[in-house]
């Protein structure tokens, strides 16, 4: 929020609040302020009082600047020159869109869709020397559209129509002017007067409510009524005030100074303040008693029940306290426990006794009003206390012994060690007794055995809070860490925790109301579970138990639920559930509870695309490359709004649902193009999944090298490469036949006849990579076009972006260097060059060649994996046919695969320096090729293809002995060949030897 200053409330139809301050208008959802100001449309600021308009929009009045309306519609505003009798406005009324009741500095006015209309109130005519004389304080609306009018100096009207009539006030009030003016539902008029008295109307007769009533002695600013009938007083200096049960109450937790208020659709009371913000003050869903004051004050731990419903209260540090709940008093006639003031746990035994555990003794009462009585436990440091289904009473210590109660006297009752110290007992119907520890899991003990179960047997943790032995035979059990488990009747534990929708994983107490219903004490409020629910997910997890919550937004002073004792929560006689916080008992009645689904209702408020933002109606077809994507939306519900979960999924990119807390917005980036439909939705009060709301269907446009027409176009190209490169090879094809049949003059022509076959050969070679080429050059031109396109939008803004323009502007000439070399490469390897020896890096020029086919292996689904080491090895040499000759090597592994139709289908390219050379290995997973035929294949025109010429690896043998290197052939593990090629990685300029 803008201001802390909020003297404006009003709440409109479609479920959102909105706030005047002296600044700026704010629509809030009950979690998100939206700040409207004048660069919003807004045309003037000091608001000073709002009113619903029936119609999704808010009438405005302000201090100096008239009545302005916000939308639906467009903004208007209404002042002098528009008819308003003044422009400072004091109070607003409306009961339908086509009419609001205006308050003014000077005087009354009713607009409709036909005008402004003056009332006249009274004969006397205000005049410029008596101002104020005619300023309308308040207005209120009957139940039969009447409205109610109190005007500064004039006293009270009722408007029947547009006619009025002087109301007067009790006597000795009739000079008095009312502060602030309410119809409640019974039709009963309200009336502050200030100082302590409120004059309320019924069936015309007037009474008076006084101090004595506790009204405050101080200006009644608002009053407002909730849906129960709760009257709401603000005051201007001493806070908020409470109508019940015949008398106003103060109602603390609120600011002082009160400026404005407003019940919502929701049954929350709104208040805005001078200086303290805005409060929200819900209807608490529980009750809580505060126990222990002054002196006697500790955290609160055990509870029990006398049989007349009178309420004892174990405190650790706070001795005991005892009463009905809304009066519990310190217990001073234990002289023990006032010594010792440090109480754990409590019950009540089916003869009527209350017990106490405190560390080294127990306490008894028998009766009401009889003497206490102490029992000693030296050492035992006790903690919990149960009664077992055949009578006898065992206690648990800290010092991890189970003591059992015979003949005035406690007695160990195991012999056994449980390893911890005892936090919980809880009993079964045969005898059994369930043993919670600190740290070493649960026992189920009786005399004759007892089993453990921890960690290793399924529980989530080791240390436990609280056990509940049922009636059906599932022992539930409260863990410190690791949520809820229960142990079923077939011996297995299961777990239900945070990931699954529980609040905490600290489950202090388990208190059961009826057969099915689960109530739980937990560090983060109470919860309700059902226990048929969580059978059913425990067998399969798509049925997810409902979880109802109770915090401190219903009520709770505080939603730590106390543990370390048992029994730790209680159900009284009456059917309430009690639970202990450190200083207080919350109680619980489940009857007030609907767990029927309400969902809240879902509003998407905007949509952004890239930095655009739209509220409805939303853009359909989007731009290519408009990122993000951003939708904000709301749940119109302001009673417990963070409890309110939202979940959404994209149709077109998954229909998966995708759960995100509270948070109201999600964003896309990068949505390829296609139909989208976004649907969000929440979950109700119950934590249960409601059907979206609503959704927004949208296109998003593709880029140009998306489209069809523009891959029709790239393949065209790729046609018209290797139609160019076919036709050379057939005239190079030609032209070694006829080279052929001129072999008589070899001796004389063999430079030229070995330059062009090694031409030919690379001709040859790239016929069959053409297409990798093609679609190599198309991804730098597609980033061209549209950095150029980028550039082109910014040369458009005012002022012009110059760095972002640069930067695009690098960017074009860095795809173009790129385009440019791809297209030398080629040229390079197809035009005829006389051998050269330059200084290279020989594992550039395998990976040059490894780049060059990898397109074109993936294409046939062939694995090409490239192992240098070291990553770089100089030399002198001819790069062109060195890759000349590791591309043919390559491509001839490959269509040794093809033909073999191996499963296996990998080519390995491994460079190493071995000594003083460089070796070169080209594996592959074909046939491979016989012992006998190791040097036949590189003879001249020998080859074992149909459509081979014979002259591949003949050249490549011919190029590596100039390069006075050696290749040679032999077996691959498991299968196929290897091509083998050693040259030494120096050599100097003029060492060529042919």
């Amino acid at each position: 929020m803008a201001q802390e200053s909020v003297p404006a409330i009003t709440a409109t139809n479609d479920g959102y609040l909105w706030l005047g301050t002296r600044s700026s208008l704010n629509r809030f959802d009950g979690v998100k302020f939206t700040d409207y100001g004048l660069n919003d449309g807004l045309p003037a600021l000091g608001l000073s009082v709002l009113e619903n308009d029936n119609a999704g929009g808010v009438w405005i009045g302000t201090g100096g600047s008239g009545l302005l309306h916000w939308p639906p519609g467009e903004v208007a505003q209404m002042t002098t020159k528009e008819g308003l009798l003044g422009n400072d406005v004091y109070s607003l009324a409306s009961d339908s869109p086509d009419s609001v009741w205006i308050g003014t500095s000077k005087g009354l006015q009713h607009w409709t869709p036909l005008g402004l209309e003056e009332i006249q109130l009274s004969p006397e005519q205000s005049t410029d020397d008596e101002p104020g004389y005619n300023t309308i304080r308040a207005l209120a609306i009957g139940p039969e559209s009447e409205v109610w009018c109190s005007a500064h100096n004039q006293g009270l009207f009722r408007i029947v129509g547009n006619h009025s009539e002087k109301v007067s006030l009790p006597e000795k009030y009739s000079n008095a002017e009312a502060t602030a003016l309410l119809v409640d539902r019974q039709g009963v008029l309200w009336a502050p007067i200030g100082n302590g008295i409120v004059l309320r109307r019924e069936n015309e007769t007037w009474s008076e409510l006084e101090k004595e009533d506790g009204v405050p002695f101080n200006i009644v600013t608002r009053i407002a009524e909730s849906a129960d009938g709760t009257i709401w007083l603000g005051s201007h200096s001493t806070g908020l005030y409470a109508w019940r049960n015949g008398r106003f109450d103060s109602v603390a937790g609120v600011g002082s100074s009160i400026r404005s208020m407003c019940v919502d659709a929701n049954d929350v009371l709104w208040v805005g303040t001078e200086s303290q913000g805005l409060f929200r003050v819900a209807k608490s869903r529980v009750e809580f008693f505060e126990v222990g004051t002054g002196t006697k004050v500790g955290v609160l731990k055990g509870l029990a029940e006398e049989s007349d419903g009178t309420i004892w209260a174990a405190t650790v540090g706070g001795s005991l306290h005892r009463g009905p709940l809304s009066d519990l008093q310190p217990v001073d006639d234990i002289p023990d426990v006032s010594m010792y003031p440090s109480v754990r746990a409590g019950l009540r035994d089916d003869r009527g006794f209350i017990w106490f555990a405190c560390p080294q003794f127990v306490v008894r009462r028998d009766s009401p009003g009889s003497e206490s009585r102490i029992f000693r436990t030296p050492d035992a440091n006790l903690t919990s206390i149960v009664i077992r289904s055949d009578g006898t009473l065992f206690v648990g210590g800290r010092d991890g012994k189970l003591r059992r109660f015979v003949s005035s006297s406690f007695v160990t009752a195991a012999s056994m060690d449980f390893g911890s110290p005892i936090n919980c007992l809880a009993g079964q119907p045969d005898g059994h007794l369930w043993i919670g520890t600190a740290g070493n899991g649960i026992f189920r003990w009786r005399e004759d055995g007892s089993k453990h179960f921890t960690t290793d047997q399924g529980l989530p943790v080791k240390m436990v809070n609280s056990i509940l032995a049922d009636a059906a035979g599932t022992t539930w059990i409260g863990t410190h860490g690791g949520g809820l488990a229960w142990l079923d009747t077939e011996g297995t534990i299961h777990g239900f925790d945070e990931r699954d929708g529980l609040p905490s994983t600290v489950v202090s107490s388990i208190v059961e109301n009826g057969k099915d219903e689960l109530w739980l004490g937990t560090a983060h409020g109470i919860v309700r579970l059902l226990k048929s629910e969580l059978h059913r997910w425990a067998q399969d997890k798509s049925q997810t138990p409902t979880v109802f919550t109770l915090n401190r937004d219903d009520g709770m002073p505080s939603a730590d639920c106390t543990s370390g004792y048992s029994p730790a929560g209680l159900r009284t006689q009456d059917g309430l559930l009690l639970f202990s916080t450190p200083r207080h008992i919350v109680a619980v009645n489940p009857t007030d509870f609907s767990f029927q689904s309400d969902q809240p209702h879902i509003r998407i408020e905007s949509m952004r695309v890239g930095d655009q933002t739209h509220e409805a109606p939303f853009p359909k077809d989007i731009e290519p490359g408009s990122t993000p994507i951003q939708f904000d939306f709301t749940a119109l519900k302001t009673e417990r709004p963070k409890g309110t979960r939202f979940s959404y999924r994209l149709r077109g990119a998954s229909d998966q649902w995708r759960e995100i807390g509270n948070r109201r917005e999600v964003q896309f980036d990068g949505l390829a193009p296609g139909d989208y439909q976004f649907e969000v939705r929440s979950s109700n009060n119950l934590g249960s999944w409601g059907l979206p709301s609503e959704t927004v269907n949208f296109h998003v446009s593709h880029f140009y090298w998306q489209t069809r027409w523009f891959q029709l176009l790239m393949l065209s190209l790729a046609f018209v490469v290797v139609a160019a490169v076919s036709a050379t090879l057939a005239r190079n094809r030609s032209m070694l036949r006829r080279e052929k049949m001129e072999s008589s003059k070899a001796h004389e022509n063999a430079a030229v006849y070995q330059s062009q076959t090694v031409h030919l050969s690379r001709v040859a070679t790239l016929e069959k990579l053409s297409t990798s080429f093609a679609h190599e050059l198309s991804q730098p031109l597609s980033a061209i076009l549209t950095n150029a396109e980028s550039a082109r939008r910014l040369t458009q803004r005012d002022p012009v972006d110059r760095a972002e323009l640069l930067e695009t502007l690098n960017d074009i000439v860095i795809d173009d260097q790129r385009a440019s070399e791809i297209v030398q490469h080629m040229r390079t390897l197809l035009k005829k060059h006389p051998r050269t020896r330059e200084r290279l890096d020989y594992q550039a020029v395998i990976a040059m060649a490894v780049k060059a086919v990898t397109a074109e292996l993936k294409s046939q689904s062939i694995d090409l994996v490239f192992r240098p080491s070291p990553p770089t090895i100089l030399g002198m040499g001819d790069s062109v046919q060195l890759e000349q000759v590791l591309i043919n090597l390559i491509l001839n592994a490959a269509h040794a695969i093809g033909e073999a139709k191996s499963e296996s289908r990998l080519v390995t390219v491994i460079s190493e320096q071995l000594g003083s050379e460089l070796l070169i290995t080209v594996a592959d997973s074909g046939p491979g090729i016989s012992p006998d035929r190791a040097e036949e294949v590189f003879k001249p025109f020998y080859s074992t293809r149909e459509d081979g010429l014979g002259i591949g690896l003949s050249l490549c043998r011919a190029i590596v002995q100039a390069h006075d290197g050696r290749i040679w052939t032999q077996p691959n593990q498991p299968c196929g060949a290897k091509f083998m090629i050693s040259i030494p990685p120096s050599i100097p300029l003029d060492g060529e030897s042919q």
